[in-house]
């Protein structure tokens, strides 16, 4: 692609003083400018003689300023294609002319929201004619360039000093930076017309502003309480654990998630209050305070069963009347109702923010690991890489140790008996560490089954040191990804004592 030498601009300025030095700049390399009436004010106080739009449009600014660019002498010198005969007949029959660098700034409608501002001012402050130009210069990167952010104005001149034009590679990037650019601004007004975007209380600190942009959200509704920043995190994955285990097909299940790693998972097939007790019964001390999630309805009984324990948020897909009513003495309950349909919903990606950009991948759909298993039955993926092979017993507590592993933050490692888990080692730097953490959490649990005790590990275990310390606790079966060079190492260890050992050749890191 050629360089584009510059020879006409076209600038229209809220905010006169960020383009002085770039509008001298244009002026002293000779460059034409024509401009709205108010910046070719702010110019001709500069000694630049910018040419008014409405003298070349023939048309006025009209109705307070709302209409000044949007014509076709305008855009048809934007749009128009230069390798195009046909559009370079067009251009020369209605006498327009074509524009090779175009520089616009937006209302500042993001202020006035953030301001507070009534909703007559924010309309008049939502910007039509320059988004209309920064989207068309975008589209004609080819022969246009688009300037949208001051940063640039500088390098951007220094390009055509040197180069005498700019070149195609920086006329796309700078339409990308466009794009982005009027994106974020629609963005926002969507975001105020539509209340999206909820304000919290403050973030993860005090200190520190926050809101929530609810556009796809689980929460469907916020009976009561308001929700902060980190409840929203502590849910996120608490819901996809809850909702996870019932398609993997336990009728009722209760998740408990504190600090971002569960510290309470119970399973049931009698009633949710049962697995509430078994999830609160994994670790009292650390559930304290946690947000609670449950797969379906709960009851009177399990409000009971509350007592004495303190869960910050409560989350269902629906709760009955007398439910809701007598938890109103629970002062400090926030409880939030959930939409099932939106949860677990394939082809979600997942985005957060990360060294000033954006992360994205697609969603861990770790529930499918087990699914289309029979009872008591491995993956086809999974291999049995011990002397002993797994009971179907310990396969079955496989499967929901498996699935709080996925879950629980990086190093994680889980403790289970059937249906329960009674050991829970996340967030830990190394595994032994994270081995020890669950060891430590499942001795203090009465009653151990010493017959199905299974240690499910997110990754491999590197050394047999994991092992040794399951087979102190008295664990008989082992699940992990395998892959560690060492990994012959911890299948003689498992066959010295006995111990089942599976491999997933799959792992479920949670950073």
């Amino acid at each position: 692609m050629e360089m584009v030498k510059i020879k006409r601009a076209l600038i229209s300025a809220t905010d006169k003083d960020l383009i002085k030095d770039f509008a001298i700049g244009l002026n002293h390399l000779g460059v034409e400018i024509y401009s709205t009436r108010g910046t070719a004010s702010f110019l001709k106080t500069l000694g630049i003689n910018a040419f008014l739009i409405e003298n070349y449009t023939g048309f006025p600014e009209i109705l307070d300023g709302r209409v000044k660019t949007l014509h076709p002498k305008i855009f048809g010198g934007i749009l128009a294609r230069r390798d195009m005969a046909e559009h370079g007949r067009q251009l020369k029959e209605h006498n327009i002319t074509t524009f090779d660098l175009v520089c616009v700034d937006l209302y500042p409608v993001m202020k006035f929201i953030s301001d507070g501002a009534d909703l007559d001012n924010i309309i008049e402050h939502i910007d039509i004619g320059g988004i209309s130009l920064i989207r068309a210069s975008a589209k004609a990167f080819k022969d246009v360039a688009v300037l949208v952010d001051p940063l640039d104005f500088t390098p951007i001149l220094e390009e055509m000093k040197n180069s005498g034009g700019i070149s195609f590679e920086t006329r796309k990037y700078l339409s990308g930076k466009a794009f982005q650019h009027s994106s974020k601004y629609d963005k926002a007004i969507f975001e105020y017309l539509t209340d999206n975007a909820q304000s919290l209380r403050y973030g993860e600190n005090p200190h520190q502003s926050a809101k929530y942009f609810k556009d796809g959200s689980y929460i469907k509704e916020v009976i009561r309480g308001e929700i902060s920043y980190n409840n929203v995190l502590d849910l996120d994955g608490a819901i996809e654990l809850c909702f996870g285990l019932k398609s993997l097909g336990y009728k009722h299940s209760a998740v408990i998630v504190k600090h971002g790693s569960p510290c309470g998972v119970g399973v049931s097939d009698k009633n949710v209050t049962e697995a509430f007790i078994s999830a609160w019964d994994c670790d009292p001390v650390s559930s304290y305070g946690g947000v609670l999630v449950l797969s379906c309805s709960p009851d009177l009984e399990l409000l009971d069963n509350m007592k004495g324990k303190f869960v910050e948020v409560i989350s269902a897909p629906s709760y009955s009347k007398d439910f809701i009513e007598r938890s109103i003495d629970r002062k400090k309950l926030k409880v939030l109702v959930l939409d099932e349909a939106k949860i677990l919903s394939k082809n979600k990606g997942l985005y957060r923010s990360a060294c000033g950009g954006i992360l994205s991948q697609n969603r861990d759909e770790w529930w499918n690991d087990f699914n289309g298993t029979g009872s008591g039955e491995l993956p086809g993926s999974f291999k049995t890489v011990s002397k002993r092979k797994a009971s179907k017993d310990e396969i079955e507590t496989m499967r929901l140790a498996w699935a709080v592993c996925a879950i629980t933050k990086s190093n994680a490692i889980i403790v289970a008996e059937p249906n329960k888990i009674i050991g829970i080692g996340g967030g830990c730097v190394s595994r032994i560490d994270a081995t020890n953490m669950a060891v430590d959490k499942a001795k203090k649990v009465a009653g151990i089954n010493k017959k199905c005790l299974v240690l499910a590990s997110d990754g491999f275990l590197p050394f047999a040191d994991s092992v040794r310390s399951a087979v102190e606790l008295g664990v008989t079966a082992i699940l992990e990804p395998g892959g560690s060079i060492r990994d012959q190492e911890v299948i003689d260890a498992c066959d010295n004592a006995g111990l089942a050992l599976v491999f997933t050749g799959k792992r479920h890191f949670r950073h």
